[in-house]
């Protein structure tokens, strides 16, 4: 599996630095290759992001963990996408989500859990 996601990894075009236009630096890692440029940064040369876009992808996972107990992956993202207003797959890629977009889905994904806690499903009342 990990050899799998190496070669993802390195068929991936280094990212562009959405600050100054030029091609992040690159660093070999045990971890994968992580991605700077103008203090910002990225892992396996997904588009570098500042910390606060950071710190909003890590408060994603584990809403999505906890709904996953209770709610089929699948329709964790479908919803979060219709809620967040996200088009497409690829907009729902925590690495992917730019710090609008992650807050967005964030908020939705708070929502669900407060429907889930109330009693409600996913899907009653909803968009």
């Amino acid at each position: 599996m990990k050899e799998i996601n190496r070669e993802r990894e390195l068929a991936r075009a280094t990212p562009t630095c959405p600050k100054c236009g030029n091609l992040a630096w690159e660093t070999g890692t045990k971890y994968g290759i992580r991605s700077e440029c103008c203090g910002m940064w990225s892992w396996h040369r997904a588009p570098l992001a500042d910390a606060a876009t950071h710190e909003l992808r890590k408060k994603i996972t584990p809403l999505m963990k906890e709904l996953e107990g209770t709610v089929p992956h699948h329709t964790i993202i479908n919803e979060m996408m219709k809620r967040a207003g996200l088009k497409g797959l690829q907009q729902a890629k925590i690495s992917e989500m730019n710090e609008v977009t992650a807050r967005k889905a964030l908020a939705a994904l708070e929502d669900m859990v407060m429907d889930i806690m109330s009693g409600q499903t996913l899907t009653k009342g909803k968009r």
